[in-house]
């Protein structure tokens, strides 16, 4: 139905993945962990939405919700 544009065109995917917390050490280690877990968890949603799509994405926005955040920092595991 995308691919054919029968629903229109796509102009946004909104996704939510989440764990309760990482689920392994590396997360906490800024010099291996990159992105963290924005990184580690947000790209099964871009793989998913690019599948269904067809498409890759022209943007990437992410939101690391604050309740996890604020945890994070308080272990060092981010830069505030």
């Amino acid at each position: 139905m995308v691919e054919t544009g029968a629903i229109g065109e796509v102009f946004r995917v909104k996704a939510c993945e989440g764990i309760g917390t990482p689920h392994s050490r590396w997360h906490y280690d800024r010099a291996r962990a990159g992105g963290g877990a924005m990184i580690d968890m947000a790209v099964h949603s871009i793989e998913s939405a690019a599948a269904v799509l067809a498409m890759l994405p022209m943007f990437v926005i992410g939101l690391l919700i604050q309740r996890f955040l604020v945890r994070w920092l308080a272990m060092g595991a981010v830069k505030g």
